[in-house]
């Protein structure tokens, strides 16, 4: 057990980090900064909440399993009133109780307790790396999510800015045809050239609209694209090769976690049959 505790740590150290990664490229609190939004994200999210009620309901089914091995006493208590009609004597009415007691404690099932406890520990471990690869899953989506908001808005702006260029040699090109001094044809490829101006705008008010709504999703609030920060790569906190990479993600993906709990649960079941089914209890 103690190696997979240590899988699931490496893997919350990971995540934490990552979230944490210099909380990117701003130095000064702002309520729109992606430092100050990851916490609330990570702490306040339908998702995260899920996932912890889920671990506390593993332990207490790992607290439960142990109860198989704990003495059962079961208590019967009757009470009530014994009519008896006598052919020859007078009838009686009695009050009758009686208490009994059965205590029973399981010695040896040849493993098939053990194996069920077990089982419910490697779900215990499966519900933390599960919360964890939720919180990983999260903190990817809360980074895409401002990164993609914060592009798009500059790309509009951009967008906006050519329009405007476009346009402003449109009227310089019209104006040298009224003079005399320019060609229809420079002013027929600037029109073409504010259509396509036109067109990438629409397309990136589209695009900022669905980030928007993306953002809103992921932080449940409305976005302040002023107020938004560039976001530095964390290039020191790569894997610096491939087998760097390999070697991290070996030890830290969550779902190799789950794969290997996955495998532990199985053979934990085949040893709970193999106890159950062919011995006997004592």
């Amino acid at each position: 057990m103690s190696m997979r505790r240590g899988k699931t740590g490496q893997i919350k150290q990971g995540a934490i980090a990552f979230a944490l990664f210099g909380l990117l490229a701003a130095h000064e609190a702002d309520a729109q900064s992606l430092g100050s939004l990851v916490p609330d994200v990570a702490a306040q999210h339908d998702r995260i909440i899920g996932a912890r009620a889920d671990v506390r309901a593993a332990q207490n089914r790992a607290r439960e399993a142990l109860g198989d091995w704990y003495p059962v006493l079961e208590p019967t208590a009757t009470h009530g009133y014994e009519n008896i009609e006598n052919p020859h004597d007078s009838d009686t009415s009695l009050p009758f109780s009686e208490i009994d007691l059965s205590l029973t404690q399981l010695l040896w099932d040849f493993g098939a307790t053990n194996a069920a406890v077990e089982k419910t520990r490697l779900e215990l471990v499966e519900a933390r790396a599960n919360l964890t690869g939720a919180e990983e899953d999260l903190l990817q989506e809360a980074v895409e999510a401002y990164v993609n908001l914060y592009r798009t808005s500059r790309v509009l702006e951009f967008a906006r800015r050519s329009k405007d260029n476009i346009r402003k040699q449109t009227g310089l090109e019209e104006a040298r045809v009224e003079t005399g001094g320019g060609l229809s044809t420079d002013v027929l490829q600037a029109k073409r050239q504010l259509a396509g101006a036109d067109a990438r705008e629409i397309q990136s008010e589209g695009s900022l609209i669905s980030a928007r709504n993306r953002y809103f999703a992921i932080f449940d609030q409305h976005p302040d694209e002023e107020r938004l920060q560039p976001v530095k790569l964390p290039v020191a906190m790569l894997p610096t090769s491939l087998d760097d990479a390999m070697s991290r993600a070996e030890k830290n993906n969550t779902d190799l976690v789950l794969d290997r709990l996955a495998a532990a649960k199985a053979r934990k079941d085949v040893h709970n049959t193999f106890g159950s089914e062919f011995f006997p209890k004592i």
